[in-house]
């Protein structure tokens, strides 16, 4: 016991003696939270073409709701479809409007389509723009009736702020990060030093070797995790609707997932540019596969499935559901559950990976 107290004890010491680990660890996850989500929002900015062919009242009427909407920051008349789409091309414009001679005449079978081409590059964005265009002009629409527009219900989001949803993601991304890269780099840059194989000449043991270099950094993820949501709270008004100690618990759970990450890589290392590659190659791989960057129903089955063994898919999913729905114990277990079975094999893949040396 007395070793172990002392391995923890040396872990803080490393960690506060070195001025930009300090910083590193507590005021960079502070600067990102800061600027980051103010380039996330969920208003978009549209720049329209639009193509009059019908030159009516109807079809100015339309152009005026769509130059007096927030979200259409310019709506640009264009002589023909070949201008319009030179202006999308050029990235002048992000979608073409073309609203064909006919428009004002109603007909109920015949009426003229008007054509939207988006740019599709970025789906999420395209789809975006479709909606609140066609939101936009509907009710301009030749034989509208206003009985015709649908009542909606926002749940969870009812402001339809799509911030906080980013600055769940980008928290876990933080406490991902200092999960595994401070934990890994630690002990590769003891092996490369020689500390290592001073402490292998001492009585302390693999299991309180590798627990003292778990208990210090959980208890600075949870902190920085702490750090995150209370800055949050105060600079962006998110508020975590379910049990904030059930989120801490959660937060542990993952944490030990991704330092049980970090010992692994740093056992499969020998100095500190083999940890960066094996860290990049592991960590794109599964922040891209967790749903933080994507939509889980826009993967193919087999990236679906991959989900129940990665442990950033599952705190983002429970980060989402605890701090965005409200929802407790009961609604998390599983992903809890299953955090705490991939922690404990991470964690014994990295004590059976390692070895006592001697020189």
């Amino acid at each position: 016991m007395r070793t172990l107290l002392a391995s923890i004890r040396k872990e803080f010491l490393q960690v506060f003696r070195n001025r930009m680990l300090v910083f590193l660890l507590f005021g960079g996850p502070l600067i990102i939270l800061g600027i980051i989500p103010h380039s996330l929002g969920n208003e978009p900015r549209i720049r329209a073409a639009v193509v009059d062919q019908d030159r009516s009242p109807d079809s100015r009427a339309l152009q005026a709701s769509l130059k007096a909407s927030p979200r259409f920051i310019e709506v640009s008349p264009q002589p023909t479809l070949k201008h319009a789409l030179r202006e999308v091309d050029h990235t002048r414009s992000d979608m073409v409007i073309v609203i064909p001679e006919g428009f004002s005449v109603y007909h109920p079978t015949k009426q003229p389509p008007v054509l939207l081409a988006l740019d599709a590059s970025n789906t999420l964005n395209a789809l975006d723009q479709l909606y609140y265009v066609t939101e936009t002009w509907q009710p301009h629409m030749p034989g509208f009736r206003p009985e015709w527009q649908p009542q909606s219900r926002m749940l969870f989001n009812r402001t339809m702020e799509g911030r906080h949803y980013f600055v769940v993601s980008l928290l876990v991304l933080l406490i991902t990060l200092l999960g595994v890269c401070f934990t890994s780099i630690s002990v590769v840059n003891e092996k490369e030093k020689g500390i290592l194989d001073q402490l292998n000449a001492t009585p302390l043991s693999r299991h309180a070797y590798l627990t003292g270099k778990l208990i210090p950094f959980m208890v600075l993820g949870l902190a920085e995790l702490v750090l995150g949501i209370l800055f949050c709270h105060f600079v962006y008004g998110l508020q975590v609707e379910g049990s904030f100690l059930l989120l801490l618990l959660v937060g542990a759970l993952f944490l030990m997932c991704m330092l049980g990450l970090g010992l692994l890589i740093s056992t499969l290392s020998d100095n500190q540019v083999q940890a960066m590659y094996l860290i990049i190659f592991t960590l794109i791989t599964l922040i891209l596969l967790s749903t933080m960057f994507s939509q889980l129903g826009g993967m193919p089955m087999w990236a679906q499935h991959l989900r129940h063994i990665n442990p950033i898919y599952l705190m983002l999913d429970c980060s989402r559901l605890i701090v965005l729905k409200g929802f407790g114990i009961r609604e998390t277990a599983v992903q809890a559950g299953s955090l705490m079975a991939l922690g404990l094999g991470i964690l014994g893949l990295a004590v059976l990976n390692t070895r006592k040396t001697s020189r």
